[in-house]
């Protein structure tokens, strides 16, 4: 069976607004797709950033063994805010997908939240809006009736090595 290794970072954030930021990221792939050991989903920690930035550094390591090319992973992302009472609010959905030639890559996640009706008591009392079915983000649904406002960006660093493609007649 072919084999995909996904190593490097959840780097960090940039242009979001909030004070202590965190996020949560998740590897979808197709049916095609096993993980043979690592976690395909995971959470930095917080981060309080002194200017416009958010470091977290948090590691992904995945290992896969992969019958067809389909469904290639992307990487989906949310960032969220605490605030001084612990609540917690959508800084963020993104998504990226990863690069199918073997190498070290610099990606970046452009994230976005939704907007509408109400915002200003939200902004006031807390709360933010959030996406019922939150896989819109990364699967093929109609997104362009939703009205969202551009967040930030989340950088990710990924190492990918690909094991016995040829061996086993996938074809990238």
């Amino acid at each position: 069976m072919a084999e995909v290794f996904f190593i490097g970072n959840v780097d960090g954030g940039e242009g979001f607004s909030g004070s202590s930021l965190y996020c949560q990221w998740r590897i979808v792939a197709g049916n095609g797709w096993s993980v043979i050991a690592g976690s395909d989903e995971g959470q930095t920690q917080i981060d309080h950033p002194t200017g416009d930035d958010a470091v977290w550094a948090h590691p992904i390591d995945i290992h896969y063994k992969v019958q067809s090319i389909q469904g290639w992973p992307r990487m989906s992302v949310q960032v969220f805010t605490q605030d001084s009472y612990g609540r917690h609010q959508l800084a963020g959905y993104g998504v990226c997908h990863i690069p199918m030639s073997p190498g070290e890559h610099h990606l970046e996640c452009s994230c976005w939240k939704p907007v509408g009706e109400g915002d200003f008591a939200r902004k006031h009392v807390g709360g933010s809006l959030r996406l019922r079915h939150e896989e819109a983000v990364y699967n093929q649904y109609d997104r362009s009736k939703l009205r969202t406002v551009t967040t930030g960006v989340v950088k990710v660093t990924c190492n990918v090595l690909q094991r016995g493609f040829d061996e086993f007649g996938v074809e990238t």
